[in-house]
C-alpha cells in the first residue's frame, strides 16, 4: 500500500462501496469536537447515529449536499454494519495510517526489544554460579 492510501478503509453504504480517506481536515473535525480517538471509539462502537455521521461525511469528504443522503444510505446498510469499517479508520486516523494489529505488532516488538536489553545488562554484572569455583 502506498503512503497516498496508507489509512484508507472500503466501506459500503447502500450497496455502494465508498472509500473513508484519511485527511487532516478529518482528523482535526474529529479530534476537536470528541478530543481523542478513544472517546469517539467508544461513541462508534455504542452505535451512536449522530457520531457515525459525522465520521462518515469527513472519511468521504461530503459537501452539505451529498452529507444530506448519508442518513438514508446508512438506514439501508443498518448501523451495526458500519461499526466495523468506521472504527477501522477512526484508528488508522488516529494512528498514521497503522491498524491496530500494525500497532500491537510494532508495541509487542518494542517490549520484547526492551526485555532483552534489560535482560542483558543484568547479566553484564553478574557472576556464573557454575564458574565461580572454577
Amino acid at each position: 500500500m502506498s503512503k497516498l492510501t496508507k489509512g484508507e478503509v472500503t466501506i459500503t453504504l447502500a450497496g455502494t462501496d465508498y472509500t473513508l480517506k484519511p485527511t487532516l481536515q478529518a482528523f482535526s473535525v474529529l479530534g476537536s469536537r470528541y478530543g481523542n480517538h478513544s472517546a469517539l471509539l467508544g461513541k462508534i462502537f455504542a452505535g451512536d447515529v449522530p457520531t457515525l455521521t459525522t465520521v462518515l461525511r469527513q472519511g468521504l469528504g461530503f459537501n452539505d449536499q451529498q452529507a444530506k443522503k448519508l442518513p438514508q444510505m446508512m438506514f439501508a446498510s443498518g448501523v451495526p454494519s458500519l461499526i466495523e469499517p468506521v472504527s477501522n479508520y477512526v484508528f488508522r486516523l488516529f494512528n498514521g495510517g497503522k491498524s491496530a494489529e500494525e500497532v500491537l505488532a510494532e508495541q509487542s516488538a518494542e517490549d520484547v526489544a526492551a526485555d532483552l536489553s534489560a535482560d542483558q545488562e543484568g547479566d553484564e554484572g553478574e557472576e556464573n554460579p557454575l564458574l565461580a569455583g572454577a
